[in-house]
């Protein structure tokens, strides 16, 4: 599953800082997003990570791209700067 986000177009899913979890309590093993000013942290679903704790698995610039989990995990929450 890819789960889009786009801040730049004004369908920004929270607010910098702010923790963001995928719908229903989903996962998705891919996020792409756009229009993010600095950063963006992923955090994988499950255990330790859940609701964007103990550090991001994927950090990323600002801009566009796509943020894919490691092998055997899926993303569950984000947070942008």
């Amino acid at each position: 599953m890819l789960v889009t986000f786009d801040i730049s177009r004004g369908k920004q899913p929270g607010t910098p800082g702010e923790c963001v979890l995928l719908a229903n309590g989903g996962s998705a093993k891919s996020i792409s997003y756009s229009g993010v000013p600095n950063q963006a942290n992923f955090f994988e679903s499950g255990g330790l990570h859940d609701r964007c704790t103990n550090g991001p698995t994927i950090v990323t610039g600002g801009g566009s791209g796509c943020a894919t989990a490691p092998d055997g995990f899926n993303l569950e929450s984000f947070n942008f700067s």
